[in-house]
């Protein structure tokens, strides 16, 4: 599948509108094509599990941050399995560089501080 520029789409739709008169089924099925290959990517989700394994940490850790609130996760059904976002592990990594670099004992005034700016610096 090839990936559309901006102007190829605002061709494609000055196209459909176009067509619109002398064709308005093309120009709806146009318009439904342009909808469905211009979707945002969605976000790659990881079980407790591979989250676990991908900050070297075991899941029970994992389920403890997302019961805290410190982590994010959705369940598809009551009794699912927590999926949590990639982005939200990079965050965690982010966080344990910048916890590395200063070699010093955070306080969790400058722990709160460092996710402030971070969130900050993502917007």
């Amino acid at each position: 599948m090839t990936t559309l520029t901006s102007s190829d789409i605002a061709e494609l739709e000055h196209l459909a509108n176009e067509v619109e008169t002398a064709r308005p089924h093309a120009a709806r099925v146009l318009r439904r094509l342009l909808k469905t290959s211009v979707r945002p990517a969605k976000e790659q989700m990881l079980t407790t599990g591979a989250a676990a394994i991908e900050l070297g940490v075991s899941g029970q850790t994992i389920r403890n941050w997302v019961d805290a609130g410190w982590l994010p996760a959705r369940r598809l059904h009551r009794l699912g399995r927590r999926m949590i976002p990639e982005s939200a592990l990079r965050g965690v990594k982010a966080f344990d560089a910048v916890a590395l670099r200063s070699k010093k004992q955070l306080s969790e005034d400058d722990a709160v501080e460092l996710v402030r700016q971070h969130r900050r610096a993502r917007r």
